[in-house]
């Protein structure tokens, strides 16, 4: 998990309120919990008219900033674009590149009604009002107005990338060398907005409707189905695997997309998540799941994981026949 930043003084989240509106002042202050990719406070502040309010300081962490060093503006230029289509995002307030206030750029966003819900009374339910959402994320094509934003690629150059040895499916040369005689019957969609961390952890719900998708500074532009085998995996893990087809199913019959490849981008999923989840262990009775563990994570996974091989292997003999 990604380490967060030390939390800013006081008087510099002061400091920000003002840069905000010079008419308001701090009443208080708490760090969010859940974010491992940005540290994200809550400040709660008084308006120059009397009323109060709530946004939100998200900073990025490191590995975002290594990854692009302008993340924050590109968050910003995002969620202004996602407002602008009437896509369920956190507005974005204001954008700070100065680092005249806090050591680095920063985001201030509109405060969200709402709550991440990982015990959902009906599972099902809530798989296909994520599939809707997300099919109303990937309307928007990749054109110049998200230039700014890194490309996906192909499925099979993300399973060509290392990942830790000690992956259960960091796959051998002998492996990845099989899966490129794929490539010339690989179908690839049209590359279109993907959120990029699209999962039951990034939703905000409210009364049992879904209201935003938080956290999109893994946005990219690529083939849905990247962003499809992310929620998979983690809808099979947090709802089960009856959630994860009602999803699925949804989706594509919604969609005009190009399923085939779907097994190889469910590996680049699996490859993608921890190696086990010994980080995740811990807070899950708070968010109503004491039933999760990392075992029970690791072991959905490999379900998932060897589900996208035998697919995998089934597409391959498809393709020979």
């Amino acid at each position: 998990m990604s380490a967060k930043i030390a939390l800013p003084a006081p008087d510099a989240l002061a400091a920000v309120v003002a840069r905000l509106d010079p008419a308001a002042r701090l009443l208080d202050h708490r760090q969010l919990d859940g974010g491992v990719s940005a540290t994200m406070i809550a400040l709660d502040l008084e308006r120059g008219d009397g009323s109060n309010d709530t946004v939100i300081l998200r900073m990025p962490g490191e590995e975002n900033l290594k990854a692009d060093p302008d993340s924050t503006a590109h968050e910003y230029r995002l969620l202004e674009l996602l407002a602008e289509r009437g896509i369920p995002a956190p507005p974005p307030l204001m954008l700070d590149t100065t680092c005249s206030i806090l050591p680095g750029a920063y985001l201030v966003l509109t405060w969200l009604e709402g709550r991440v819900a990982f015990a959902v009374r009906d599972r099902e339910i809530s798989a296909r009002a994520m599939a809707d959402l997300l099919l109303r994320i990937h309307a928007i094509p990749a054109g110049p107005e998200l230039s700014f934003l890194a490309q996906q690629g192909h499925p099979l150059d993300a399973l060509a990338r290392a990942v830790d040895p000690g992956h259960p499916y960091a796959l051998e040369d002998a492996s990845r060398a099989g899966l490129e005689t794929l490539r010339p019957l690989v179908v690839c969609n049209a590359p279109m907005l993907l959120h990029g961390d699209f999962w039951p952890g990034n939703m905000l719900w409210s009364k049992r409707e879904l209201v935003a998708a938080i956290d999109w500074e893994d946005a990219m532009i690529g083939d849905p189905l990247a962003d499809l085998a992310i929620a998979r995996l983690e809808i099979a893990i947090f709802w089960g695997l009856g959630a994860m087809n009602a999803f699925t199913r949804h989706y594509l019959e919604q969609s005009m997309i190009d399923a085939s490849a779907l097994p190889l981008w469910d590996l680049v999923a699996a490859r993608r998540a921890p190696a086990d989840y010994t980080d995740w262990d811990q807070g899950w009775e708070t968010l109503g799941r004491p039933d999760m563990s990392a075992r029970r994570m690791t072991d959905g996974r490999q379900r998932f994981a060897d589900a996208a091989l035998k697919g995998i292997g089934a597409y391959r003999q498809a393709a020979r026949a």
